[in-house]
């Protein structure tokens, strides 16, 4: 999933997902600080 979010957003974010006793790992990686930088990223999300 990529998003684009606050730094109150991602934490709140963070204590839902750490609540859900379905998820056994998650993490949230920073891949940029400026649209410029992650605008050109390349990758589509798979679903079913």
């Amino acid at each position: 999933m990529r998003f684009d979010a606050s730094a109150r957003a991602q934490h709140a974010l963070r204590r839902t997902m750490s609540l859900d006793p379905r998820l056994i790992r998650y993490s949230i990686v920073k891949m940029g600080t400026k649209f410029e930088e992650i605008k050109d990223i390349p990758g589509t999300a798979k679903f079913r």
